[in-house]
């Protein structure tokens, strides 16, 4: 070839093109001839031409094959040339190599250049030329299978595939009719192009080819094999042939029908005849095999079988010597053995191998079979010792492994344990121990070895297919007797549960402890196993269901006494289950949980093994919760709960999980002192005025206040705590390593410290709980615990500075999406607490909307909460918490409107007498029923007590309730409340023997005066009652002075309260005394400044209670007319005080104001500082007007004080000496005749009634003179509140009752009463109408009294008075005395101040 086409063929490609052009020209010169000359001058231009086509693809220039491959076709063929070897070789070699790199390139060229080279005849020049050959047309084949995956649906791809293996067939032909060349290494060659050195997925592409066509090709394999007598056999090379062709027909679409490597091992036997051991050990080889590939079931196979065991046993173990052990073919035919058996037990896979060998072991007799099976491979195993390397072997993947021998031993111990995986023993076969001993013994082998393996991993194929058969093998456990061979294979597996995977080990134990559920005869051990297989589960819920279903299922046995986390712990295998800390945390958790969920008090002995296990102090008082009666539970507590106060106190801050504890370490020991403090003792027959007597009697002389100082000490610590956590885990996420927190346990425990200070009276605090609460229940999205605490506040009928921190409109924005979702699905889900839960809110948030008058909006929730009660059978026809709160809503929302529209046609007192009656009939259907009705309880004690004193009626049924349950309950602090209010209702009512018994018992109970100094002389009372008695009458004649003695019982009767309606005694004088025995000076003075700091300056709301007894103290005291002096002092510096709080806005002042102001009022009066009182009135009344929206006071109370304000600017003017004509009374419905103040009734009838009236009530008034003026002036200026009496009747057409004929006054005989002129002090109250003022003549002595002088008022037009009536004041000319009277317009009351009136509709 000349240099200018070698250059060509090096350029572009054009310059190839050109060069292209020129080899076929020299081609066409050459082949003109037929001389030898010139084919050898084509052989060798050939070779020069393909020799610049390597070089080029040699430098990966592939983008000019298709010019390469035209060059080829104008080459080819080529015409060999005998006695040139040398050349036809290199030839062949350009040309495989060219073949081989279109090939690799997935080139169509490749196939142009392959039938170039089968147009070429098949020429073997040397003994080599046939692996170029064979490599060609295996390359070309891998090609085609590459080809056939892209494109599986082509015809041609797949006849050329059949074509090329049929080419390889074609060439051993060749190679069988070239006798004279002696093929060397033939099957070291096959082996390692075609057989065992391929991979197995080159033999399944073999193997899927048609059965003809394989045979095609294998059959002149084996003939040539057969006839190759001058090689010299290789006993390892035959033996890998027989495995790649067991490989072949094994995955055969007919499997074992071709049967080539039992042919290739019938030839072995004629190979190796000169040597005697590997003839016997290929006999044994070729009859095992034989067995496996036959294709109908054999009469006699066990027998057969179990001879051919015998035999390889006999073999192996006497027949090989230790030296021949050693050698490569023995370790080859082992490896051989290995890998047999490893097809032989592929369970596994979809297509078992060997299917009619199997089935023969299904047959009955089958265990001897078996047990020959376990002893051959037990045998295996024993002489793999002494394998050290062999190429048959596979490799291993992990690169530090090397050691063929321990792989060869693992693959038959998993050979062996397949096996026994598919054995179903009869009863009789599990019974004999010596069938299973050698599998026994392979598998503690197997795991010792695998143990040491440096590839032993979670990937490990080999590990992975042992784990699989064991576990297969476990789960075939049908009685003891099986698992008593299972049980001696847990100890060397342990080594190994720390090699498996996750899935794998998970699946293991699983069986395992399902079979030692049933079968295993040791409880403990089987406990165990469940353990483990519990603590190993990666689903949470598994994990629970799992842990639920055992301790429910073991209600007595060895697992009561530890849990389960123990047993994991006490299991051997268990510390190599690789589990992590956080596993090992959840699994501890999981435990404590479901053993506090399943018991409500568990085992001590469950409980002392939670806690030995314990990992944190969270866990241990996790478990305190449940076992309150434990002392050692509660002297730790305590030890906790001051650990962390002396923390606290040296400046240390504690951890999240340290507040949590000292939380609910602090809510367990407030239950004890809860439970501890309870009195057994009852109040219900003790009469009102032996209640000082029942205290004495019952040892409850150190029930006080201070006493709950604990209490509450350890409730604002409980609320103190959860906030400090709850503030933590809010602003720092938890991390994943920490313990599980039990939200709902700090829940319960905070709604009980929100409970036991709402049950105890201490609203400040108690605010604070329920707002940490609704923070906690906002969070979690806990919407049970937020509408809870929302309800707390929307009961609040008072001031409270958290519900100011509150954004009340978000709150009820989020609250109702809550009960839009929640209350049409209560009578499907939930449980009866859920339903009263969102009920109650419902109610409250109704009378939220009523306070800020919002009217529709609060009945139609009151309408939602009445239709939706009706729904639930069980709370029909029956008084449960929800009416209850029902009607406590209706009656606040009546008692602060003047016109409700909301609750038509009902007075409160009606409405009080509603709720009395239903919670005297309360029915207990939830667990949050009896608290709501406690807290329910103080305030409707408080709002009873308000309702019933200002309209003068007793309503104690509430008082005496609670009374009663703070008693038992310990609470002294909530005893003092309802005490407080039943002693308003004393004084209210003048009932100065009950309120002094109240105010010794409240005076007792806050540890101002000790209860037992009253009771402890006894007979001193009586001495001070002679005493009193004497001073009385002493009294009585310095202010009667000439007096007629028949006329010092009415002006005693002036000043006995005329609410009580009862005659007054001459041994009850003493109450007329201003001052009977020498007072404590100032003793007043305590309730305003104590130098208790814990009862007082700690606390406001104890102030307050304070404030408001000191209140009620004085009022005693101004009824007795007892120490005006300290009254003096008491009531400037009340108003100071009071002023200071009001300032401050830290606290509701309630009612106290409007009290004092009243009280104020009436004793300065007395004190004819008529000024001051009236100042004292228009603060009154702008306090009733300027209270917050969210607060409302009584309606009452604008009347009550309206009324004194318009007495105290009656008695500032001074008396009229014109005669003034008398006014028409005007009253209302049913109203009494005597409904007047007494010195008034005795003025009025002296002056205007020739006659004495009639007056039935006091017996002495009837032979009794008109009453003579004192020197004091009169006693009575209204100093009890002016009180009105209506109609209770919500009825319209109600017949009014008869008013009562005033029995006249007698007068002494022979003096007529002096007529007095009177001046008419009108007040006129601003109506529609401009006011009236009317003047008519005094009535003339001789007139007789009208039997009814006031006209009738219906308690409607009483409704409809402006709430913030005006006063004017019209003067008319002098008199001699003064008469109040009111003067209004068309159908408005008529009447003097200070007549007596009851208003019980307001």
């Amino acid at each position: 070839m000349s240099s200018d086409i070698e250059k060509l063929l090096r350029g572009t490609r054009q310059d190839i093109k050109n060069a292209a052009e020129k080899i076929e020209t020299q081609f066409k010169e050459l082949r003109k001839g037929s001389s030898k000359d010139g084919a050898y001058r084509a052989l060798r231009l050939e070779l020069l031409v393909m020799r610049q086509i390597c070089l080029s693809l040699q430098e990966q220039k592939h983008a000019n094959a298709d010019i390469y491959c035209d060059i080829m076709s104008t080459m080819l063929p080529v015409e060999p040339q005998e006695g040139q070897s040398r050349l036809w070789k290199a030839h062949l070699d350009s040309v495989r190599f060219i073949h081989h790199h279109f090939a690799h390139q997935n080139l169509i060229e490749s196939q142009r250049i392959y039938k170039l080279i089968n147009q070429e005849e098949c020429c073997l020049q040397s003994e080599t030329d046939y692996i170029i050959y064979l490599g060609i047309h295996l390359t070309h084949f891998e090609y085609l299978q590459k080809s056939a995956k892209v494109a599986p649906s082509l015809v041609s791809t797949m006849e050329e595939i059949n074509f090329c293996v049929q080419n390889v067939g074609r060439l051993f032909d060749v190679m069988l009719k070239q006798a004279h060349l002696n093929y060397h290494n033939l099957i070291v060659q096959l082996n390692e192009l075609l057989l065992i050195k391929r991979s197995s997925s080159f033999h399944k592409s073999l193997a899927t080819l048609p059965p003809t066509v394989l045979e095609k090709m294998v059959n002149p394999m084996l003939k040539l094999l057969a006839n190759a007598k001058q090689c010299q056999p290789d006993f390892s090379e035959y033996l890998g042939a027989f495995l790649a062709l067991l490989q072949i027909d094994l995955n055969s679409p007919k499997q074992l029908e071709l049967q080539f490597g039992l042919q290739l091992l019938r030839i072995s036997r004629d190979l190796f005849k000169t040597h005697s051991t590997q003839t016997y050990a290929i006999e044994l080889l070729y009859y095992y095999v034989k067995l496996l590939y036959l294709k109908e079931p054999l009469a006699n196979f066990h027998s057969v079988y179990i001879d051919i065991c015998k035999k390889f046993v006999c073999f192996l173990e006497r027949k090989i010597t230790a030296d021949q052990a050693k050698e490569q073919w023995f370790m080859d035919f082992i490896i051989t053995m290995q890998r047999m058996q490893m097809h032989l037990n592929q369970l596994d896979s979809k297509k078992p191998s060997f299917p009619t060998f199997w089935q023969h072991f299904k047959e009955d007799g089958s265990a001897d079979s078996y047990a020959g099976h376990f002893l051959l491979l037990q045998t295996c195993v024993r002489l793999a010792v002494n394998v050290q390397r062999s190429p048959l072997a596979g490799t291993c993947i992990s690169e530090g492994c090397k050691s063929v021998r321990r792989h060869c031993i693992i693959s038959l111990v998993n050979s062996a344990l397949c096996s026994c995986a598919t054995w179903e023993p009869k009863e009789a076969d599990r019974k004999n121990k010596s069938y299973h001993k050698p599998l026994v013994e392979n598998l503690i082998y197997g795991m010792e070895i695998a143990k040491v393996m440096k590839c032993m991993g979670p990937d490990s194929p080999d590990l992975i297919r042992f784990i699989r058969f064991l576990a297969f093998l476990v789960s075939k456990v049908a009685g003891p007797e099986q698992w008593c061979l299972i049980q001696p294979l847990l100890e060397p597996l342990k080594p190994l549960l720390s090699l498996i995977g996750a899935e794998y080990l998970h699946y293991l134990l699983r069986r395992l402890a399902k079979a030692s559920l049933a079968f295993c005869p040791k409880p403990e051990l089987a406990i165990c196993l469940q353990a483990t297989y519990i603590a190993n589960q990666s689903n949470a819920l598994a994990m629970r269901s799992l842990l639920c279903l055992q301790y429910q299922s073991a209600k007595s046995g060895p697992i009561v006494d530890k849990c389960l986390y123990e047993w994991y712990k006490l299991n051997p295998i268990a510390h190599l289950t690789r589990l992590t800390e956080a596993q090992l945390e959840q699994f501890y958790d999981m435990n404590l949980s479901v053993i506090l969920l399943l018991f409500s008090t568990p085992p001590s002995t469950l409980a002392q093994s939670l806690i030995r296990c314990r990992r944190t102090d969270y866990h241990w008082i996790l478990i305190a919760r449940h076992m309150r009666s434990d002392k050692d539970m509660l002297v730790q507590c305590q030890e906790l709960c001051n650990k962390s106060r002396r923390a606290t106190l040296t400046g240390q801050k504690l951890s999240r999980m340290e507040n949590l504890c000292a939380g609910h370490a602090c809510a367990h020991l407030l239950l004890d002192a809860l439970e501890a403090q309870k009195i057994k003792a009852s109040i219900r027959d003790t009469k009102e005025l032996e209640l000082a007597a029942f205290f004495i009697k019952n040892n409850l002389m150190d029930f006080n206040i201070q006493r709950e100082s604990r209490l509450v000490e350890l409730s604002v610590n409980v609320v103190e705590y959860f906030g400090a956590f709850f503030r933590r885990a809010d602003a720092e996420p938890l991390e994943s390593n920490e313990t599980a927190i039990d939200w709902e346990a700090l829940i319960d425990d905070g709604i009980t410290a929100a409970v036991s200070l709402s049950s105890m009276g201490y609203m400040t605090q108690a605010d604070d709980a329920w707002f940490l609460l609704l923070e906690i229940g906002k969070l979690l999205d806990d919407r049970f615990t937020y509408l809870r605490a929302l309800t707390y506040f929307l009961s609040l009928n008072r001031n409270s500075h958290v519900f100011r921190q509150l954004q009340i409109a978000e709150e009820l924005e989020k609250s109702q999406e809550m009960l839009d979702d929640l209350w049409p699905q209560m009578t499907q889900r939930f449980y009866k607490r859920h339903h009263t839960i969102v009920m109650l809110c419902l109610c409250h948030m109704a009378y939220y909307y009523a306070k800020i008058d919002c009217k529709c909006h609060a009945q139609l929730l009151i309408m939602l909460v009445e239709d939706l009660r009706e729904e639930f059978p069980e709370r029909q026809d029956k008084k449960d918490i929800v009416l209850i709160t029902l009607q406590t809503v209706k009656f606040r929302i009546v008692k602060h409107q003047k016109q409700c529209e909301i609750i038509p046609k009902m007075s409160p007192l009606r409405l009080l007498d509603t709720v009395q009656d239903s919670v005297c009939k309360f029915t207990h259907l939830s667990s949050v029923d009896l608290g709501a009705l406690h807290l329910l309880l103080g305030d409707l004690v408080k709002e009873g007590t308000e309702c019933s004193s200002n309209r003068l009626t007793e309503r104690f049924s509430f008082s005496n309730i609670l009374l009663n349950v703070s008693i038992q309950n310990g609470l002294a602090f909530r005893a003092v409340e309802v005490l407080t209010s039943w002693l308003w209702t004393n004084l209210q009512m003048e009932d100065l023997d009950r309120a002094q018994v109240k105010l010794s018992l409240i005076e007792h109970l806050l540890g101002i005066k000790s209860l037992s100094k009253d009771l402890e002389q006894p007979m001193q009372k009586e001495i001070q009652k002679s005493n009193l008695k004497m001073i009385a009458d002493e009294y009585i004649k310095s202010q009667a002075g000439a007096m007629p003695k028949n006329q010092i019982i009415p002006m005693m009767q002036q000043v006995e309260p005329i609410r009580k309606q009862a005659s007054l005694e001459i041994e009850d004088t003493h109450h007329l005394l201003k001052e009977t025995l020498p007072p404590t000076k100032y003793q007043l003075q305590c309730y305003l400044s104590r130098s208790d700091k814990l009862l007082i300056q700690d606390s406001e709301q104890l102030q307050y209670i304070y404030f408001t007894i000191g209140c009620l103290h004085a009022r005693l005291l101004f009824l007795k007319r007892e120490n005006y002096e300290q009254l003096d002092y008491f009531y400037e510096q009340a108003s100071i005080w009071l002023k200071e709080q009001q300032s401050r806005q830290q606290q509701s002042l309630h009612s106290l104001p409007l009290m004092l102001h009243m009280q104020n009022m009436n004793y300065l009066r007395k004190r004819n500082k008529i000024q001051l009182a009236i100042a004292y009135g228009n603060e009154a009344i702008k306090l009733t007007s300027d209270q917050p929206q969210n607060y409302l006071i009584d309606l009452n109370y604008s009347h009550n004080l309206f009324s004194q304000l318009m007495g105290a600017y009656s008695e500032l003017r001074p008396p009229s000496p014109l005669p003034v004509a008398k006014i028409k009374k005007v009253t209302l419905r049913r109203a009494l005749t005597y409904n007047i103040s007494p010195e008034e009734k005795l003025k009025s009838l002296t002056t205007l009634n020739p006659k004495t009236p009639k007056f039935t009530i006091y017996s002495e008034q009837k032979k009794s003179p008109p009453l003579l003026a004192s020197p004091e002036g009169e006693d009575d200026l209204d100093t009890c509140q002016i009180i009105e009496i209506a109609d209770t009747s919500d009825e319209e057409n109600a017949v009014p009752l008869k008013p009562t004929k005033s029995a006249p006054v007698s007068t002494r005989k022979g003096r007529p009463p002096t007529r007095t002129p009177i001046k008419p002090q009108i007040v006129v109250m601003e109506d529609n109408s401009p006011p009236k003022t009317e003047t008519k003549p005094t009535r003339s002595r001789s007139a007789k009294p009208q039997e009814d002088s006031n006209e009738k008022l219906s308690s409607r037009s009483t409704r409809s008075r402006s709430a913030k009536p005006s006063i004017e004041i019209c003067e008319k000319p002098p008199s001699t005395r003064l008469r109040r009277k009111v003067m209004g317009e068309q159908g408005q009351q008529l009447e003097p101040i200070s007549s007596r009136r009851r208003n019980r509709d307001l």
